[in-house]
Formats: C-alpha cells, sequence, structure tokens
C-alpha cells in the first residue's frame, strides 16, 4: 500500500466487536455511525481538495451499517480508499466489496495483528480472532488487494516482533508497520504498557529488522524522532480526521481517546456546522499553537528527550493525562528525566541506520 501526500480520515463508526487490550478508544457505541449523507457532503467539499485518498477507521469499520454502501459511494464519486480492519468479519465484507478489487479505487486494506502466534494475538484481542485475521489477509491475497499488517507492541507481545516479521513475510504481505502502546488507564492499570525506556529498544529492533528482511518494516506512529518541532502525517498538514459524530479533530491518535481528560481540548470543529474549509482553517491555527509550544519548549531549553515520541508530546499538550495521577509510582508518571539521560545514546544509534 503507497503512502498518501494528503488524506481525509473518517472514523466511520465507534461500534466494535472487540474489547482489545492496547484499545485508546473511550466506551464502544453501537448507534454511533458517520450518516452516509454526511459523508457524501464531506467528500464533495474535498473535491476542492483534488480528491485526496479516503482512509477509514474506527471502531471496527466494517460493522457501520451502510459499509458497503460507503464504499460504493467512493467508487461512483472516483475517491482511492482503504480502511483498518480486525479482520473477523471479512468473508462478509469480501462478499459485499470484493468485485472492486483490482478496479483502482480500493488501494489496501490495514489488518490489525498483535501477535504472531495464536496465543499472544488473542491474549490481546480475544478468543478466536487470530485465525480470522489470517484468513482475511488471505482473502486479500486470493483477490490480489494489498495488505498493511499493523501490530502494537506492548508486554503481551513485545517478545514477538521478529516472528512478525517472519509471518509477514510467509504470508506475503505488502508491509508491517509496528507502533508502541501509547499509555492508557487500562493500560497502566493492568501493566501492559512498556516502559519509556523500552520504547528506545523497541524502535531500533524496528530498524534492525527492516535493514534484516527484504519486507518493507516501518516505525508507526508516535516513534521517536530527531526533528525537533513536527514529524507527523497531521502537524505536516498531510491529513484530517473526522470523528464518528461528523467532528474536525487534531489527529486520529487523540481523538476519542478512552479516560484520557479534556476532549474539547483536540475537538476543532463540528463539521455539521460549518464547511470543510472553515474548520480546516481553524485546524491550521490550532497546529500552529503545537508549533509555538515545541519551539519555546525547545529554545528555553525544556524539550526533553521524550518530547521526540511527538505523540506523547501532544498527549500532554492536549491535556489527555488527567488520569496519571492515580499511577504516582508508574514509570510514566515519574517524569521524563529518568529516561533522558539514555536518550543521547540512543540517537546515536538510531543515526547509524539512516
Amino acid at each position: 500500500m503507497q503512502s498518501y501526500d494528503f488524506f481525509i480520515g473518517f472514523e466511520l463508526t465507534r461500534h466494535c466487536n472487540l474489547r482489545c487490550a492496547h484499545c485508546m478508544r473511550d466506551d464502544l457505541d453501537l448507534t454511533a455511525n458517520l450518516p452516509i449523507e454526511f459523508i457524501q457532503s464531506i467528500l464533495e467539499q474535498a473535491t476542492a481538495y483534488n480528491k485526496p485518498h479516503i482512509a477509514m477507521t474506527g471502531g471496527e469499520v466494517t460493522l457501520h451499517p451502510q459499509f458497503g454502501e460507503i464504499i460504493d459511494l467512493l467508487v461512483e464519486m472516483g475517491y482511492g480508499f482503504h480502511f483498518v480492519t480486525n479482520g473477523t468479519t471479512f468473508p462478509k465484507v469480501m462478499q459485499r466489496i470484493g468485485p472492486y478489487a483490482g478496479g483502482g479505487y480500493w488501494k489496501g486494506v490495514s489488518i490489525s495483528l498483535d501477535g504472531a502466534t495464536e496465543e499472544t494475538h488473542d491474549a490481546v484481542r480475544g478468543a478466536g480472532v487470530f485465525k480470522k485475521a489470517l484468513n482475511a489477509i488471505a482473502l486479500c491475497r486470493a483477490k490480489g488487494v494489498p495488505v498493511t499488517i499493523q501490530m502494537v507492541v506492548n508486554r503481551l507481545n513485545r517478545h514477538e516482533m521478529r516472528q512478525m516479521a517472519e509471518l509477514c513475510t510467509r504470508m506475503r504481505v505488502n508491509q508491517l508497520f509496528i507502533a508502541h502502546m501509547q499509555p492508557t488507564p487500562h493500560g497502566l492499570r493492568d501493566d501492559i504498557v512498556l516502559p519509556p525506556e523500552d520504547w528506545l529498544k523497541v524502535d531500533e529492533e524496528v530498524l534492525q529488522l527492516g535493514q534484516t528482511f527484504r519486507l518493507p518494516i516501518y516505525q508507526s506512529a508516535g516513534h521517536y524522532d530527531m526533528i525537533p518541532l513536527s514529524h507527523c502525517k497531521f502537524l505536516r498538514n498531510g491529513a484530517l480526521n473526522i470523528d464518528y459524530v461528523g467532528r474536525l479533530t487534531v489527529c486520529c491518535q487523540l481523538s476519542n481517546t478512552g479516560g484520557m481528560g479534556d476532549e474539547a481540548r483536540d475537538v476543532v470543529a463540528d463539521l455539521n456546522k460549518v464547511t470543510l474549509a472553515e474548520g480546516h482553517a481553524r485546524l491550521l491555527d490550532v497546529y500552529n499553537d503545537v508549533h509555538k509550544a515545541r519551539l519555546h519548549k525547545m529554545h528555553a531549553g525544556g524539550l526533553q528527550g521524550m518530547d521526540n515520541y511527538h505523540c506523547w508530546f501532544c498527549m500532554k499538550h492536549f491535556k489527555k493525562l488527567n488520569y496519571m495521577k492515580n499511577f504516582p509510582n508508574h514509570p510514566w508518571v515519574k517524569g521524563d528525566s529518568e529516561v533522558n539521560r539514555e536518550v543521547a545514546d540512543h540517537v546515536k544509534r538510531m543515526r547509524a541506520y539512516q
């Protein structure tokens, strides 16, 4: 699946059939689905952006009651698309939208796979899910639909990163992205979030795997980056995110994060009430505030090593971490300073891969 210079992401639904151990989303809701009429309105406005790529996530996108009709709409309007899925509903999905495979508009599927073995994956996502995910990969390969695998690393699957690369190679997927599990209230409670210093080691292993395997292997959103101001797709004005009720938000990582503080801070505009152009203009002001905050902290000497995990910085900037007062002894709560001394050596090693 190729990289897109600019895309618009829709959180089609808040509903999901799984309750994954690492999930950042707030309480799930069967009735919270984006109306197809709203989606069509945004797509009509998005022609001004030269019909950008459309990314769909959730929840579990395929549970949207009009998922097939939404795909029909995208194709009819000439938009390329991909979607993120846990793979559990894929036989039914492929029956409905399979005819679009190879037609030029369906660019690929991103399948969540959080273990290279059934035991590990199902410990994260639920019994029986591993086999369904592998079946989804096989169905995509049979239809010629490009497959991206997304792995979110935590204590439950940290030991299987290399095995994941081997599995993806055997199944002939197109690319593998490896992401960090961001700190969440339930993640800290259940002690499955890796401590900050282990994130550095995970990043290095991803780079090593990328040099070892022919399979394209990448660090996903939230990894360490030496660029001081911004490196993510959203802060570089390369993407827009619209949540399940039609609000333009700062990014998909912060959107509707469960139990993590003041949601209003990352909600920019209600696109049911204002145009996409007006909402986007407001978003640029918010992004500028983030750039200024990093710039000020950098020149004041206060930009810490862990702040170069840019998602972590934005979690703090948008006040998503109020819950941490309930975990005073956790490594993520004690402060960034305890791992900053390791960051300098980490940066030297990272440069060796560039």
